[in-house]
């Protein structure tokens, strides 16, 4: 497969049947596909297994994600950068990454997660994983702790919190004799003991607007998402940047919620390790420091141009424009990929090689290789985040 032209990326669509909806198959025009009612949590818009599509425009009926199985007219992005991994990723991505490619974004609906933090620097067992999110909807979370002078209490919350879960797990999966507690008791005691522990009181629990940045890069930050059926009945609807690191090696919990999972089984907590990596500075937790609203750094009557994230690690710009878009905006210099998420109408993509219709709600990559592009809307006007090394 050739690094001169660009292709469009089939979304690997996760179903997440207790958290996720119905908001990114509609975002995707997927309403009357066969898998519309399926509880989609994420879509991942760009990994190291991304596939690609052979496939013109996002409204053909051969254009179709990967869910159960990997559609027609599709190879792994992994095949070119095997071959020409200079061409794919650019000089600059070569030299960051080593060769690979390891930028994650993924469209995500998320309710509540755990309490958790990503390290600042490697310690022998945890990596970091800077990663930042732009809110499509207004969104709630944690961010930050609200008082360092509280730590110690706090931490004893955590552990305290975690040994009473052990015992409600305990007494469900009991061997050799019955269980002495229901599932759906245990999940009912789980939470009243929680509520009694009040360990809200010691994070910012803060909604954020819709259109903002939480820049989570330099990582140590406390952070979590929230539900409220009420103020965000949705969930959180988040356009994730990050590097791509596995969970297992990242991310390190204090708190789970009370979840329990239906064999009865909790998942692992390091609650010290949490603590010894938090960020105790004013700075790191102060949620009007870490929620930022994009600034625009162009400005005409046919081009808007605003910085989202401009890290070591991953860039992302968002661009609207009514007019053809092209020259400095839409050029790899064989530097790096660009890969362009239509976040509202339908673009014209052409290179020399291509030219390709991209729908609202989904994502072309353009090797590094292309170099120039242009970009035409099929609309009034067309907005598109664009993310790139």
């Amino acid at each position: 497969m050739s690094t001169n032209r660009a292709y469009l990326i089939i979304p690997k669509l996760i179903e997440q049947p207790t958290w996720g909806g119905r908001y990114i198959m509609k975002e995707k025009g997927w309403q009357k596909h066969p898998d519309a009612q399926r509880k989609i949590g994420q879509s991942y818009e760009l990994y190291s297994g991304s596939y690609l599509s052979l496939a013109t425009d996002t409204a053909d009926t051969a254009f179709q994600p990967e869910l159960d199985s990997i559609p027609r007219d599709a190879f792994q992005i992994e095949q070119i950068r095997a071959e020409d991994a200079e061409g794919l990723l650019g000089t600059r991505g070569i030299k960051k990454y080593n060769g690979q490619l390891k930028t994650l974004i993924k469209f995500t609906q998320a309710k509540g997660n755990s309490f958790q933090l990503h390290v600042r620097q490697p310690d022998g067992t945890w990596l970091p994983k800077p990663e930042s999110w732009y809110f499509f909807e207004k969104g709630l979370a944690t961010l930050g702790i609200t008082d360092k002078k509280k730590i110690n209490e706090y931490k004893k919350v955590c552990k305290d919190i975690e040994d009473y879960m052990k015992s409600l797990s305990a007494r469900i999966i009991e061997t050799g004799h019955a269980p002495s507690l229901s599932l759906h008791e245990a999940r009912q005691l789980a939470q009243m003991y929680i509520k009694k522990k009040n360990i809200y009181q010691f994070v910012n629990r803060v909604t954020i607007p819709k259109n903002s940045i939480v820049d989570l890069q330099y990582g140590a930050i406390h952070h979590s998402w929230e539900e409220d059926n009420e103020l965000i009945p949705r969930g959180n609807i988040v356009y994730e940047v990050q590097v791509d690191v596995a969970d297992d090696v990242s991310t390190l919990r204090s708190f789970d919620k009370g979840k329990i999972q239906d064999n009865g089984s909790i998942r692992p907590l390091q609650i010290d390790e949490y603590f010894k990596h938090l960020d105790t500075t004013k700075s790191m937790n102060d949620p009007a420091i870490l929620i930022k609203k994009a600034q625009e750094s162009v400005s005409s009557e046919f081009l808007s141009i605003s910085p989202l994230f401009n890290t070591s690690y991953y860039k992302l710009d968002k661009l609207s424009f009514s007019q053809e878009l092209t020259h400095e905006y839409t050029t790899t210099k064989h530097e790096t990929f660009h890969h362009i998420f239509v976040l509202k109408g339908c673009i014209d993509y052409h290179d020399n090689s291509i030219d390709l219709t991209i729908d609202e709600g989904h994502s072309v990559f353009i090797p590094a290789r292309v170099g120039g592009y242009v970009l035409k809307t099929n609309s009034k006007s067309a907005t598109v985040l664009k993310t790139y090394v």
